[in-house]
């Protein structure tokens, strides 16, 4: 079976966005909101001492940057790197 993906598009992947300016709950409450609201998220976690938000996607969904990007934005923030796949993981474990 061969799956190609467009660059942009993860499909049962973790991604890890950095947010400029999420510094308190009512931040993390807003953005965990618009995230409810998306199909393709699985689960997600945010981090205000590290002003990340991991998420993950749901097995055979996929999420593109401008996504994810225009999700952040809704909520009121704006996006400074997103890294996906091994990227996101090492990422995730290095803050740990």
């Amino acid at each position: 079976m061969i799956c190609l993906l467009a660059p942009g598009i993860v499909s049962a992947e973790k991604v890890k966005v950095e947010v400029q300016g999420m510094v308190c709950s009512f931040c993390a409450h807003g953005i965990s909101a618009k995230l409810r609201e998306h199909d393709a998220v699985e689960k997600f976690t945010v981090s205000l001492t590290r002003s990340t938000v991991t998420i993950e996607i749901k097995e055979g969904h996929s999420l593109e940057d401008k996504e994810i990007t225009a999700i952040i934005e809704d909520s009121g923030f704006k996006v400074n790197e997103i890294k996906r796949g091994e990227e996101a993981v090492e990422a995730a474990k290095a803050a740990n």
